[in-house]
């Protein structure tokens, strides 16, 4: 099944908050953006890669990144970095998430951590609450 990448309205294209996932599984990736389309009023766009996620960032200002950790070539930890030097996503919230969470940079980072499996319910509630601030 193929990636849901940038799918723009002309009416949402500039209101619509949006959500960067960064997952390589396509099973959780969709599952994500299925849940996000249908509980909450959030665009999202899925991407498989970091560098991908990269690409992406040129043309969309996203509102927050929920990114997965163990990423093929660039983990998720390293393109919190990437972000983070951008003057555009210095602040934007970002949540990582793994079965094998990394520990000691989240604080430094502003990253919230997020432990798979995960409840979606505490997922989705977390997402509002840090696109509430």
């Amino acid at each position: 099944m193929p990636h849901l990448e940038l799918q723009k309205t002309e009416d949402t294209k500039n209101t619509q908050t949006t959500i960067v996932i960064v997952e390589d599984d396509n099973s959780i990736g969709l599952f994500l953006t299925l849940a996000f389309s249908e509980e909450t009023p959030y665009r999202s766009i899925l991407v498989p890669t970091a560098e991908r996620a990269l690409k992406v960032i040129e043309s969309v200002k996203p509102d927050l990144f929920i990114l997965d950790y163990q990423l093929p070539e660039m983990d998720g930890l390293r393109l919190c970095h990437e972000l983070r030097m951008q003057q555009d996503f210095c602040e934007t919230p970002i949540i990582l998430m793994s079965a094998n969470l990394p520990h000691g940079e989240f604080a430094q980072l502003k990253v919230i951590g997020v432990a798979k499996p995960f409840d979606l319910d505490e997922l989705l509630d977390t997402v509002n609450q840090l696109l509430d601030q």
